[in-house]
């Protein structure tokens, strides 16, 4: 069983190298431009881009899982959307903080292992606002977890090829599957290593 620290570190990988240019660009199969009507910190939420904000999470939830993995990387990232519904009264603080976003559970396992331990868990509650690129959502996480924050860039483009934006020259596309790979022990993966 992977311990907390590690277990934390490898949960936020996959999401800081989302939001990050790397050495493993994969260059848009369509270009990505620039979302025109974008402000930056403008405290836009949800209702503002729901039309691109829904087709983008219904294609996200169209399958069970979303997998990517990135160039040089074996590791397998599994992503799984879920539409959520917060009321005012489930919420316990100002309602207006909540107005106008729109709510979604965010699953993430690495290499099939969602871990589970204590306060730490693989599940975030989710929203979205506009995005600086057109046809695409900024996904920001809404928990008080304080200790785990992202921020990441999710489109789509015509074909409905779901993926994440670095920049307007380096993505990474998801993979929709009803599956994900199964998880290995690190016993299981060497055996000839005694215990």
């Amino acid at each position: 069983m992977l311990s907390l620290k590690t277990a934390l570190k490898l949960s936020l990988l996959p999401l800081m190298l989302a939001s990050s240019t790397s050495v493993f660009a994969v260059p848009p199969l369509e270009p990505i431009t620039k979302n025109p009507n974008y402000i930056l910190n403008g405290n836009q939420r949800s209702n503002v881009v729901q039309g691109v904000g829904n087709k983008i999470l219904d294609v996200a939830s169209s399958s069970t899982y979303q997998l990517y993995h990135y160039l040089g990387d074996d590791a397998e990232y599994a992503f799984r959307f879920k539409r959520v519904t917060i009321a005012n009264e489930q919420y316990t603080g100002n309602s207006a903080d909540i107005d106008g976003y729109i709510f979604f559970e965010l699953w993430y396992i690495i290499d099939g292992s969602e871990v589970k331990d204590g306060q730490f868990k693989m599940m975030q509650i989710s929203s979205f606002g506009p995005s600086q690129y057109s046809n695409a959502i900024h996904v920001i996480k809404m928990d008080r977890d304080e200790k785990r924050v992202y921020e990441f860039d999710l489109g789509i483009d015509s074909q409905n090829r779901l993926f994440t934006i670095r920049n307007d020259h380096d993505v990474n596309y998801f993979t929709p599957s009803e599956t994900h790979k199964k998880y290995v022990s690190f016993r299981e993966k060497h055996p000839e290593m005694v215990f």
